[in-house]
């Protein structure tokens, strides 16, 4: 069985598309839909639409699908996660599945594997900062990004699925690290590719380009920063650079980027929240 989940916020008309392209590929697609209103799309047979009737954010509304006996999982299963922006080039997911048992062949504890994508903000094709080539097209990365991450049930399982105390931003690295922790590894292919915008684009400051993304993201990067910034399993090199997104990227951000006072007041609710223990969507004051 092949079961694709793919988290929403907002239908749309190529939201829509970009789902049915995903339902040719697999056995059964499952909506998490963190909408505020009911879609009414003609979903098919192969699409089973959960509605949540609130933003559970990405672990929680994956975690509910896979914890739920009534989809009848299997250890054997896969799993294919996917956010709702993308759009998938024919035979994605078999070249996907492919790659993992070729390389569970090899004898390797493979965890999860993923595509590399295209970057529309930088024009180019990207990979991991630190990657470890094994083969013509695959490579061992730390971590990559929730669409179009494939794995098994039984693996998912191993780790207790996706960690809930993270809500948007960093879901799919925590799980990444879980895996590797469990002496797993994660693989990405370059045999498929999928098209890929991180947030608004980059602006450029001379030498310096700063990934601009919705002010919002501000306070769940900084939120789940500082959690993952306290486990074991984070590793050393990302735990580095989180005390440089905490310190000195909101200042470049406050100072480069758009929405100044907006951010800044995202950034200060982030650091509010983790003292607070909050997990879920942004409560204002």
């Amino acid at each position: 069985m092949i079961t694709a989940l793919v988290s929403v916020y907002g239908f749309t008309e190529q939201v829509y598309k970009n789902i049915k392209k995903i339902e040719k590929q697999v056995d059964r697609v499952i909506i998490a839909d963190n909408s505020k209103n009911k879609s009414f799309f003609p979903f098919g047979e192969k699409i089973i639409y959960h509605f949540n009737n609130s933003n559970k954010g990405i672990s929680k509304a994956f975690n509910e699908i896979l914890k739920d006996n009534q989809f009848n999982w299997c250890d054997d299963d896969y799993v294919v996660f996917f956010d709702q922006d993308t759009e998938i080039p024919e035979n994605h997911i078999n070249i996907l599945i492919n790659n993992f048992l070729s390389i569970e062949k090899k004898g390797y504890k493979i965890g999860c594997i993923g595509p590399c994508y295209y970057n529309l903000s930088s024009k180019k094709k990207e990979k991991d900062i630190k990657h470890k080539k094994i083969s013509e097209h695959l490579y061992m990365v730390e971590q990559m990004l929730t669409s179009s991450l494939l794995s098994r049930y039984g693996i998912l399982r191993n780790i207790d699925f996706w960690n809930e105390a993270l809500f948007l931003d960093l879901c799919d690295w925590d799980l990444c690290w879980r895996l590797n922790n469990k002496k797993y590894i994660c693989i990405l292919s370059d045999m498929t590719i999928i098209n890929h915008k991180i947030g608004r684009g980059e602006v450029k400051i001379g030498f310096l380009k700063v990934k601009e993304g919705e002010p919002i993201r501000e306070y769940y990067q900084t939120r789940d920063c500082i959690k993952l910034l306290n486990k074991s399993y984070t590793p050393f090199f990302y735990k580095i650079r989180f005390v440089m997104q905490l310190s000195i990227r909101p200042l470049i951000h406050v100072l480069v980027l758009s929405d100044k006072k907006e951010r800044l007041n995202y950034i200060k609710m982030g650091f509010r929240d983790f003292r607070l223990n909050r997990c879920g969507e942004i409560e204002k004051l």
